[in-house]
């Protein structure tokens, strides 16, 4: 599995787990930690092959940096 793979996966048993979390702010925590993973992995996704574990840096077309918000609530499956 790559890198990026094992990311995602991370990103989906967070989410998940938020699901069946007992309080609201161990739920918080793990949408929090989803969003981290989702990151890294779309980061993963967009460093060029043999770079290692470098963070990527720098910004992306047109100079716009890639941002993401922590969710707030859990996704309407839950």
């Amino acid at each position: 599995m790559s890198e990026t793979d094992q990311f995602w996966q991370y990103a989906r048993e967070a989410m998940l787990s938020a699901c069946d979390a007992k309080t609201s702010e161990h739920k918080q925590d793990l949408l929090e930690l989803a969003g981290v993973w989702t990151q890294a992995a779309l980061n993963s996704r967009s460093r060029p092959a043999g770079s290692g574990n470098r963070a990527v840096r720098g910004s992306r077309r047109g100079g716009a940096k890639a941002q993401t918000q922590p969710l707030r609530e859990a996704p309407s499956y839950c």
